[in-house]
Parts: C-alpha cells; structure tokens; sequence
C-alpha cells in the first residue's frame, strides 16, 4: 500500500518526466547538435530591445532643453550670411569654416549628434531673432554679449573678450582739437558722426558711450571704413580685432586714420540660445572651460586659437 508521502513523490517525478520530454522535443535540431547555437535572429532582437531602453533612460533624465535636441539628432546653429574671418567666412572650396563654425562643430560633437547651419540672418540682431524665436538651437556669429539682447536670448560664457575701439580720422580729429582739450579728451566726449555696423551691437554701445554722437549705421565694415577715410564720418567704431585687423592689412591707413583701443571697455563675445535652454547654455560654457576655450583680440591676430 503506498502512503502519502509516496504518492506525492511520485506524481511529482511524474509530471517532471513529462515536462523534459516536452523540452527536448521543442528543441530545433540545430541546438542538440550544437549546444553553444543561439538562434541569430534572437540574438539581434535582443541587443535593439536593451539598447532602445537604455537610450531611452538616459533621454528622461536629461534635461529638457539638451534632450529636444538628442532627439532630433541634429543640432541648428545660427551663423551671420557675411563674411568675418577668422570667425566665419566661406573658404575657396565655398565650404563654411573659421573658429565660430568649429567651435559650434564641436558643441555637436560632445552632444554626438550632426550639425546644420543656418545662414539666412543679414545682420547680427537678426541672428539673435532667429535664436528668441527659436528657428535655432544656438548661434555663432561673433555675438556681443549686451544688456539689450539678454532681455530677448541666454547667452554661454563668453568665448572671446575684446575691447572697444575707434578708428578715427586724423584731419577729423585734429578740427576737432581745442587748446582747452587735448586728443585724449576729445576723444571720451567725441561729437560728430560715428560710424558703425547696421543692426550691431555697436550701434546701442556708441549711443551709451558718446551720447553727443551722431550714429550712422551702415550696410558693412567696408562701408563704414570708406565713410571714415572720405571724412563723411568721424569715427569707426567696433571691438579692437577688427580695428587692429584693418589696420594690419592695409598699413597705408595709418597715414589717415588714427586707432584708438578704449581700455576701459569690455566687449564679451558669447553663444546665444533661446532664454529657456538654461542647461544647454551651461553644457556650451563648460564645454569651453573644459577645453580651455577662451581668446583676446592678440591671440586671433596671431592666430593661435587651436584647441583640443
């Protein structure tokens, strides 16, 4: 007679017979012949599932601003449709290059994602409106860091720090002298004409600086530098590396225009983003500390901005 606990026994290795022989059975032939096989399709099914969750992680815990644009899988930067050597200008192959466009190259590369360019602003306000509007995810252009501008966009740290400066003409200044000032003060509290670039910067820093001024805006640097040689202006003013750099490459100048770098003064060159992209604005200015990213007008003259 069998008692209970037999019983028990043996329909326990009943059923467990039963259920190998199922096992075996559903086995392809290709695995009992090679105990190591694993199905490809299997194997493959599995790394996209794992890989597709992990991405998926690391895309919700990071923040909003970063995310939208792993997401998108491509980063839109803003860059001035002109030509501003060493900071952007188009090479004679016709391909975008200088230090704004590889610096913005390598924001996307630490981000790992592509990199298209838009090249529609004419002047450097409507760069910073394509930025509040956010038809970009940041701009490279050159862009001073201004009081009037971070009302609209966030700016990085800057990348860049210049002085301002004047080009002034020497006929210009010397009618403008007085036996009661000297240059130096003429100079401080310039009146007349100044010269400076449409939709710049420099058009709200002239205002602020020489309010007795009148400010002629004008299409380029080019025109502005005419207007001062031909005397319609008095002075031309932008940050000391384009007037150094003027200078330097056309050294007859010296003859009838004076420089002036403004020691007093500090022009912040910074990447703009839209006003809530906060984290991204912290990613590009740690991205420049991290890789020891920051220029004065002499280090571009010489042209010793290469990084690593």
């Amino acid at each position: 007679m069998i008692n209970q606990n037999n019983k028990n026994h043996f329909c326990t290795s009943f059923f467990f017979a039963i259920f190998i022989a199922f096992f075996f059975v559903s086995i392809p032939s290709a695995v009992l012949a090679n105990p190591s096989f694993v199905p490809e399709s299997s194997t493959k099914s599995l790394e996209v599932e794992v890989d597709t969750v992990a991405n998926r992680e690391e895309l919700f815990f990071t923040a909003p601003d970063i995310r939208k644009i792993l997401e998108k899988g491509e980063m839109q930067v803003a860059i001035l449709n002109s030509q501003n050597p060493p900071f952007f200008s188009l090479n004679s192959s016709h391909t975008l290059s200088g230090l704004d466009v590889d610096l913005a190259k390598t924001i996307a590369e630490q981000l790992g994602v592509k990199i298209k360019f838009n090249r529609s602003a004419q002047t450097f306000d409507e760069v910073v409106d394509l930025v509040y509007k956010k038809k970009v995810d940041m701009a490279f252009s050159k862009l001073s860091r201004t009081l009037e501008r971070t009302k609209l966009v966030s700016f990085s740290e800057p990348y860049v720090t210049l002085k301002e400066g004047l080009l002034i003409n020497r006929v210009s200044l010397a009618n403008l002298t007085t036996r009661s000032m000297n240059e130096v003060e003429i100079i401080r509290n310039l009146q007349g004409k100044i010269g400076v670039i449409k939709g710049s910067s420099y058009v709200n820093f002239a205002k602020r600086r020489f309010p007795r001024a009148d400010v002629v805006e004008l299409e380029s640097w080019e025109k502005v530098i005419d207007a001062t040689i031909q005397g319609n202006v008095v002075a031309a003013y932008r940050d000391e590396f384009a007037i150094k750099k003027t200078v330097l490459s056309n050294p007859e100048l010296s003859l009838s225009l004076q420089t002036v770098v403004i020691l007093d003064t500090k022009d912040n060159i910074s990447v703009a983003l839209p006003w809530d992209s906060l984290h991204l604005a912290e990613f590009v200015s740690q991205a420049f500390e991290t890789l020891n990213i920051q220029y004065s007008a002499d280090t571009l003259l010489n042209g010793d901005f290469e990084f690593n």
